[in-house]
């Protein structure tokens, strides 16, 4: 079964966390809410920066095997159960612009493959009017870390990295375009 993981367990978790981010969506209105706007800022180096936040309230989902230091949330969600996916981790989330207004919806992937200590760290996010946006960390390119592999709409052309913070049970995104942002 570990051998099918990069494909099987990515499928699986990818229909739950598509699943959980559409309901999300759905429930949004489709129109861009009062201070929804890009907030993106020029830096020093001319490189476009935007912030997005998500707080501890904003998590909707936790899903994991039973071993992470979050817990399973809501109180009706299955912990994954393969083998082949053990210490890998689902959070969806609310994502919140600098100034706290309600953008779009995340979700954040943590997969352990064969080895424990390598984690590979994938962010989604859904902006509302935006577009979609992907970001990976893979253990094996550190120096690459949050590297923008995908987006959609507004973020079809964009080259950067969103970087990660931990903050006070939820996140802090910093994203840093390698160029301005049109």
């Amino acid at each position: 079964m570990a051998k099918n993981w990069p494909r099987s367990g990515y499928v699986v978790l990818g229909i739950v966390v598509g699943a959980a981010a559409m309901a999300a969506m759905l429930s949004m209105p489709m129109v861009d809410p009062p201070g929804a706007a890009p907030l993106a800022q020029i830096d020093d180096s001319g490189r476009s920066v935007e912030t997005f936040r998500v707080s501890a309230q904003d998590i909707l989902a936790v899903t994991h095997d039973g071993g992470g230091a979050t817990p399973l949330f809501p109180q009706a969600i299955q912990q994954i159960k393969d083998p082949a996916l053990s210490g890998s981790e689902v959070v969806t989330m609310k994502v919140r612009n600098a100034q706290g207004t309600i953008i779009g919806v995340g979700a954040r992937y943590v997969a352990i493959g064969h080895d424990p200590a390598a984690r590979d760290t994938y962010w989604t996010l859904v902006l509302t009017l935006r577009g979609t946006l992907a970001a990976h960390c893979a253990p094996s390119a550190p120096d690459q870390c949050g590297a923008v592999v995908g987006g959609t709409d507004e973020f079809a052309a964009f080259r950067g990295r969103m970087m990660e913070t931990s903050e006070n049970g939820g996140y802090r995104l910093v994203l840093t375009s390698e160029g301005r942002m049109e």
